[in-house]
């Protein structure tokens, strides 16, 4: 009886590596194509760093020429005007300016070369029910990420930002 066990040892031990050979290359086949996380904390700060930058130049803008706004936006959804003249164009000309439109690229040790194209998707006026016609408004600002990831993916993100606006009478008091 002693004579037979000689190698169940060695069958065990085997058996017990093999485990954890197979245990070890799902491991690292999982490792391989999953994402890091530093990798993605990076990618997601990059886009929102951007997207944020876009959106205070936009309302950068839109502080420096509110009439230019007011009128474009007028033009595109007042109610008071017949919606066959509705008119896209003004809207879109102080959106699509070619200052809130970046093609950069970046290329460092995690990401590789990566090519960022954002732009202002939307400006959005809503207006808060008041007294008024002169009052609280909110202004939508939606900046559009697209990058191509290093895993040959194409990514698009979309940061929107809210601001108040405070509108007030600059006419002057007699």
């Amino acid at each position: 009886m002693i004579e037979r066990r000689k190698g169940t040892a060695v069958v065990i031990a085997l058996v017990f590596a093999i485990l954890l050979l197979q245990m070890g290359v799902v491991y690292t086949s999982i490792l391989r194509t999953s994402k890091t996380q530093t990798t993605r904390i990076d990618e997601r700060s990059r886009v929102e760093f951007l997207a944020n930058g876009l959106i205070e130049l936009a309302l950068l803008k839109f502080r420096f020429l509110p009439s230019d706004f007011y009128a474009s936006y007028d033009a595109a959804n007042s109610p008071a005007i017949p919606a066959a003249n509705h008119s896209n164009t003004y809207l879109r000309s102080f959106i699509e300016d070619p200052v809130f439109t970046i093609n950069e690229q970046v290329e460092d040790s995690l990401l590789g070369n990566v090519v960022y194209n954002a732009q202002i998707s939307d400006m959005i006026l809503h207006t808060v029910a008041t007294d008024t016609r002169w009052g609280v408004q909110a202004l939508e600002i939606r900046a559009t990420v697209t990058f191509t990831s290093p895993d040959a993916e194409n990514v698009t993100r979309t940061i929107t930002k809210v601001y108040r606006v405070d509108r007030t009478s600059t006419a002057p008091v007699d």
